[in-house]
């Protein structure tokens, strides 16, 4: 009976081992787990701060592109004015040199 009674406790001390060996087990996982997703977290986040930051640089560099883009404009504007200015003084210094040679 004695025999019976410490093996049935040797039993119960090897479950009571076995279910806490378990539980380390489950607690080590979820703490490995839950560093996992804060290391997760973290990366979503600095992921959405960095697209933030390359949203902004993208919007900067369009309003930088639409200013040139005036200036291109402005400048094909004067090109335009100085051609017809050339073209009209060099009309004018063929008239001239017409009327220089009919003198």
């Amino acid at each position: 009976m004695k025999d019976q009674e410490l093996s049935e406790e040797e039993e119960e001390e090897e479950e009571l081992k076995k279910l806490q060996a378990r539980l380390l087990d489950e607690h080590l996982r979820y703490a490995q787990i839950e560093a996992t997703l804060q290391t997760l977290q973290s990366l979503h986040s600095q992921s959405r701060e960095d697209q933030k930051a390359l949203a902004l640089e993208l919007k900067n560099g369009l309003q930088m592109l639409k200013y040139l883009e005036i200036c291109e404009h402005g400048l094909e504007e004067e090109i335009r004015q100085v051609k017809d200015e050339n073209h009209t003084l060099s009309e004018m210094k063929l008239c001239s040199n017409v009327s220089m040679e009919n003198m």
